[in-house]
């Protein structure tokens, strides 16, 4: 089978850098795109080095004239502005991104990149390796708070070709579907609901498990 080879894996960097993709067999010709789309053999050929100078979704795929094309790949690199390299938190960190995607939907998943950070010695910081790392689709999810500035999201994680797919997420079991539930008005304490979740799993009633995270959400595009 036709397939693509990424030497380096997605996650953040700060300075320019070439992510190296190839195929092993030298009867195939590698095509990616950068804006999003499936790379197909319209699509740009890979000759060399790619630079990475901002935020950028890399899609690659390799093509064997007469056979169908190779299993699609995509990798992110998040590039960190200055100010966030020595950011630091107790908690996990979730990043968002979604390349411009000025306004998140209500009503239709908008495709997002998730990087998920967990602590390392008691700090999480964004210049370690993500341990979680994503394509999604988001919308906002609410009904008297869908217009608050602080957007709880439902968050879809997705494969390559934008299908649910199941993911393990901070130590809670696989699924692709998941709550990026805001505390507001509503909930000034902020911790109203995991509370009440909790000791409802502790006498063996079904209650959705939850975890406290930092998130950010990047819709203006770049760094």
């Amino acid at each position: 089978e036709a397939r693509v080879q990424f030497f380096s894996k997605g996650g953040t960097f700060s300075t320019d850098f070439d992510p190296t993709g190839s195929s092993p067999d030298t009867n195939e010709t590698v095509y990616y795109t950068l804006n999003g789309t499936i790379p197909t053999n319209s699509s740009t050929v890979y000759t060399g080095p790619i630079a990475i100078t901002n935020t950028v979704q890399v899609r690659a795929r390799a093509i064997v004239p007469g056979l169908m094309p190779g299993e699609l790949r995509s990798e992110c690199y998040l590039k960190l502005a200055a100010t966030a390299l020595p950011f630091k938190s107790d908690l996990p960190v979730v990043v968002f991104h979604t390349f411009g995607g000025r306004t998140i939907p209500a009503d239709t998943k908008q495709f997002a990149q998730i990087f998920v950070f967990e602590p390392k010695n008691g700090a999480t910081t964004l210049t370690n390796a993500p341990d979680l790392r994503t394509r999604a689709g988001i919308n906002l999810r609410g009904s008297s708070t869908l217009g608050y500035p602080k957007h709880s999201l439902s968050v879809e994680f997705w494969d390559d070709y934008d299908a649910d797919k199941d993911r393990p997420l901070l130590g809670m079991p696989a699924d692709s579907d998941w709550v990026f539930y805001a505390p507001n008005n509503f909930e000034p304490v902020l911790i109203h609901n995991p509370f009440m979740h909790d000791p409802s799993r502790q006498i063996g009633r079904y209650s959705p498990r939850a975890r406290f995270v930092e998130v950010y959400i990047n819709k203006n595009g770049g760094p």
